[in-house]
């Protein structure tokens, strides 16, 4: 799997962008699996093959296949985005994303397997959060996605000259 590395803006709001990031995954993630016919354990397999086909609540065959291939490769961007983050002891961002959000384990748990304590664990969770943001959006940009890329990273200052294509979720 290729790696990249992660180089958000000096400019980014650290806190935002993990709420961004937190807000995608309780509330967004799971509308992405539903369209494509998936669910979250599929994330964390690295050889990720979701075919698209899974129901929505629209009468238009053309949305259903749209939304179904735009959500099959963002699954796909967010499997790969997951799977190419920091598997290090001191940032386990892997270990936090697969449990936090694809386990749907409580903090406590994964801190527990983590060796860091509540404070501490909040601190990593964030930097795992923010690599994710980055992470995701180059993979949503490597597919192709463009303009329907989902950008969770938040700028602080509003006239900064690194160029998104769109707003968070």
């Amino acid at each position: 799997m290729k790696t990249m590395a992660c180089d958000l803006p000096v400019d980014f709001d650290r806190d935002a962008t993990a709420r961004n990031v937190r807000r995608f995954f309780n509330r967004r993630l799971d509308w992405y699996l539903s369209q494509c016919g998936s669910n979250r354990t599929d994330l964390k397999s690295p050889t990720l093959s979701l075919a698209g086909g899974g129901g929505t609540h629209s009468n238009h065959a053309e949305d259903k296949i749209i939304n179904g291939m735009i959500a099959s490769v963002v699954c796909r961007c967010i499997a790969t985005a997951i799977q190419n983050c920091s598997h290090r002891a001191k940032q386990p961002s892997y270990e936090i994303l697969v449990g936090c959000y694809l386990d749907e384990l409580k903090d406590w748990e994964v801190s527990s397997k983590c060796g860091f304590g509540k404070t501490r664990f909040q601190e990593v969770k964030k930097e795992a959060l923010c690599e994710f943001a980055e992470r995701f959006l180059y993979w949503q940009m490597q597919a192709g996605l463009g303009d329907d890329a989902i950008d969770l990273i938040s700028k602080s200052d509003p006239k900064a000259t690194f160029k998104r294509p769109n707003h968070a979720v």
